[in-house]
């Protein structure tokens, strides 16, 4: 019973939150910015709302070089690929950095929505890529807090902390998924026989999420309550196997430490042992493993997501 009525209380939290933010993102997206558009060699994160960038450059050679902002920018930045032309549009606005707010931590970016929709107006191909940085204000505010009462963080512990926030970065959030069935359904109002994926770039690899012709029927229609629910749910799910790894990857730890413990030794050799216990890369969190057992979870007839190590 107390399993039930914790996840009915998470499941309220997730719609709530997620529906606030989603709204907000929503209403502040109507109205188009009027931006110049300025031809540049390579892609930037651009945090300028006076100008959009336009980049020439097939599919590889623009994700080589996201591969090189995610781990420089502090902002998410998002862009609309188009294949026939081998061109890259900025269509990000108004980016803020991580920030916390209350007890949340946000990265936001709002979409030129309205620049969107005449791009899907004229195109019948469209890729929307962003980038999920590898800079982490949470991560440095949880290692403030453990000095702060005296009980700093040590290496392997911020180590582990660091690899199980990268492995969530390549995860789609609720935004994400709220964004791409909001524009996808807009799409193929325009191009009922086009075709338009999303893809992030992230510290390990690519991640690709649409929706499948079962999931326009599905999802079309649906009011905000409804949809808001179908994503948490997909994203629990994921979040849920998230866990998973990382519980098993302390259970490694825990075990080997509980086999050294029990065996006679030198309490000199068994502490040499412990800490190569604590050091073993073979026990490190496999990430490729759990990233796609992940998003295999959150697949399913209405929704695909598949993940593409660099």
């Amino acid at each position: 019973v107390m399993f039930k009525i914790t996840s009915i209380i998470t499941l309220s939290v997730y719609l709530f939150l997620f529906s606030f933010f989603y709204r907000v993102a929503v209403a502040q997206e109507k109205h188009e910015q009027k931006r110049e558009d300025k031809v540049v060699r390579k892609l930037v994160v651009n945090n300028d709302n006076k100008y959009r960038t336009i980049i020439y450059k097939n599919e590889d050679e623009g994700i080589a070089e996201l591969r090189s902002l995610i781990d420089t920018s502090r902002i998410e930045e998002c862009w609309i690929y188009l294949p026939l032309e081998e061109k890259w549009v900025e269509i990000g606005i108004e980016a803020v950095p991580e920030t916390k707010v209350d007890d949340l931590f946000i990265t936001k970016v709002r979409l030129d929505v309205p620049f969107m929709e005449r791009l899907m107006a004229k195109n019948n191909f469209l890729i929307v890529c962003h980038i999920h940085p590898t800079y982490s204000l949470f991560l440095k505010h949880q290692m403030k807090e453990c000095r702060e009462i005296g009980q700093p963080m040590k290496e392997k512990e911020i180590e582990k902390a660091r690899a199980v926030f990268l492995m969530k970065r390549a995860y789609p959030s609720e935004q994400d998924l709220g964004n791409m069935i909001e524009n996808t359904l807009a799409f193929f109002k325009r191009n009922p026989n086009g075709n338009i994926t999303f893809k992030i770039c992230s510290h390990y690899g690519i991640t690709e999420y649409y929706l499948t012709k079962e999931g326009e029927i599905y999802f079309l229609g649906d009011s905000y309550p409804d949809l808001f629910e179908k994503i948490v749910m997909m994203c629990m799910e994921m979040h849920h196997h998230a866990a998973l790894a990382v519980e098993k990857y302390e259970q490694k730890i825990r075990k080997k430490a509980n086999v050294l413990n029990r065996i006679k030794m030198h309490s000199k050799q068994k502490k040499r042992s412990l800490l190569k216990t604590n050091n073993d890369s073979r026990l490190e969190i496999e990430p490729f493993t759990s990233i796609n057992k992940a998003v295999e979870a959150m697949s399913n007839d209405y929704l695909k997501v598949t993940f593409t190590p660099y």
